[in-house]
């Protein structure tokens, strides 16, 4: 007898039904949306396979024992099963596939036994419920999405024998505050904690060498962090939207920084950077309307694009009383002070060696009085100090090769009469309204 797939799917008041005698398999889709049933006792003790979404969407289902005859289970086959509560696996089963549970926001509490050895990507998110798991022992991998969206999850402890886990596999716990990782796990992949709302401190372990993107991006409770020893990369949107982070000190051995690793920190006050950090990204604190003083390593080379970018609170780098551009920076990207409007930003000092000013390095920085760049600048870009309202004293003395992007200096004076424009060439860089 063949029984195709989706045969009594969307039967929202079937109870029962003897299928014939022999049958192997339950075909996929067989029972999706059959929501009167409550058991699985439509299955005949022959069957071994369960097919892929075969019992999706049975809101009937309270407490599912899958029998022993059940050797395999296909993929969603219980997924956005609303009510169910309990489940009791099969002694012959060895894998939970993916998404078998996505969405069963009433799964409270899980044990996987230990007969399974193999899970699939997202076996348990969404279960907005779930509070409480046991893992069994030998599983070595956690896959992406596995956790996602388990919103009622506080603690969780990773046991030793997991080496692996995929990306997001605690993104949307938003409940989630502790976390004790395998000894055996040496990444922590993209966004493996990513809007996890209640974090509050996080400790990443020296066995850990890698952290991915995005990975505590919208923690807005996160306000302590103790790094790994061993990491020397933070990548991109690291800590993006980290609200709650007031200062940080990055720790020796931390080589680069991604783009907007730490943008849109709403609270963030103050940033260190170790001594040894080469590479900083674009958009480092984007946004981070609070950043008030920052402290450059002598390892650093340059201001990267859109680094300061709305920094609207920046005053000065830390042990000066003002803001100091030092030696060892050499160029100052596209955006990188834009909108420092804080009124103690009046004074930059560039130090010999400064060499590229980028386009619109400057622009909108309302508060700014007096710029002086060194004789060692050989390229200014365009719009670098437009619309800095406030300045009026500008002293160029830069070299005769230097080269100046159009308009550097537009809108930037309220009153040309007050204003103390020194420059070589000063009609070439100063743009046709000077």
């Amino acid at each position: 007898v063949n029984i195709g797939s989706y045969t009594f799917s969307g039967c929202k008041a079937l109870t029962t039904v003897k299928l014939p005698a022999g049958i192997e398999t339950i075909p996929a889709r067989m029972f999706q949306d059959c929501d009167a049933l409550t058991d699985l006792s439509v299955v005949p003790a022959t069957v071994k396979t369960l097919g892929a979404v075969a019992f999706e969407g049975c809101d009937g289902l309270v407490d599912v024992v899958i029998p022993d005859h059940i050797e395999k289970v296909g993929n969603s086959a219980f997924a956005n099963c609303a009510n169910l509560k309990n489940v009791t696996f099969s002694a012959n089963m060895t894998e939970l596939p993916k998404s078998v549970f996505e969405n069963c926001v009433a799964l409270e509490t899980i044990v996987i036994p230990s007969q399974i050895t193999k899970v699939g990507e997202k076996v348990f998110a969404g279960c907005k419920a779930l509070t409480d798991v046991t893992f069994s022992e030998n599983i070595t991998e956690l896959p992406n999405s596995f956790f996602e969206g388990c919103e009622a999850l506080e603690t969780i402890v990773i046991p030793n024998h997991i080496t692996t886990i995929g990306s997001n596999v605690f993104a949307g716990c938003k409940a989630l505050k502790n976390v004790t990782f395998s000894t055996a796990m040496t990444k922590l992949p993209d966004g493996t904690f990513m809007n996890c709302y209640a974090l509050e401190t996080i400790v990443i372990p020296d066995h850990i060498t890698e952290i991915g993107v995005s990975i505590f991006a919208n923690c807005k409770a996160l306000a302590n962090v103790t790094f790994s020893a061993n990491i020397t990369n933070i990548p991109d949107r690291a800590f993006e939207n980290c609200d709650a982070l007031t200062e940080l000190t990055l720790p020796a051995g931390i080589k680069s920084v991604g783009r907007y690793a730490f943008a849109e920190c709403g609270e963030l006050v103050t940033f260190v950077f170790n001594e040894g950090i080469e590479t900083v990204g674009t958009g480092l604190f984007l946004n981070s309307i609070k950043l008030k003083e920052v402290k450059f390593a002598s390892t650093m080379t340059s201001i990267s694009e859109s680094m300061f970018d709305g920094c609207k609170a920046l005053q000065k780098t830390i042990g000066d009383d003002t803001f100091v551009i030092p030696a060892n920076i050499k160029s100052i990207g596209n955006y990188a002070f834009r909108n420092c409007t804080n009124r103690n930003f009046k004074t930059v000092t560039f130090n010999e060696g400064l060499e590229t000013i980028g386009d619109n390095a400057f622009e909108g920085c309302t508060k700014l009085t007096a710029v002086d760049l060194p004789s060692t600048v050989k390229s200014v870009g365009k719009e670098a100090f437009m619309q800095c309202a406030a300045v009026v004293t500008f002293d160029f003395v830069v070299a005769d090769d230097a080269t100046f992007g159009e308009n550097i200096y537009k809108e930037a004076h309220n009153n040309h009469s007050k204003s103390k424009l020194c420059c070589k060439n000063i009609c070439r860089c100063l743009g046709s309204g000077s």
